[in-house]
């Protein structure tokens, strides 16, 4: 994947992982069910499969509207790892070299 796409990708994903993790389990079940599925795939893509599997379980506990608190715990817990790749991408590691 050229670095441009990868960065909108990373860049993307970052943003669906901060606004979910900022969800609580009073918000609507479907729009949290739909944006943890859109992670599942997009974390896939990238890798991320710690992410990607949380959001998978957040998304099923939203479908069966039964221990959403706890699997939005475990999804917050692996939100940082988007920022592995975020952290590896070119423009951030010129900067920390210079």
């Amino acid at each position: 994947m050229p670095p441009a796409a990868l960065a909108t990708h990373v860049d993307l994903l970052a943003a669906a992982v901060e606004e979910l993790a900022g969800a609580t389990s009073q918000d609507d079940c479907q729009l949290l069910e739909a944006r943890a599925h859109k992670i599942v795939s997009q974390a896939g893509m990238l890798g991320l499969q710690r992410l990607s599997d949380r959001a998978a379980r957040l998304e099923h506990a939203c479908r069966d509207a039964d221990g959403i608190e706890l699997t939005l715990e475990a999804f917050r817990r692996a939100a940082g790892d988007v920022y592995l790749i975020g952290e590896a991408r070119p423009e951030r590691v010129a900067r920390r070299s210079s």
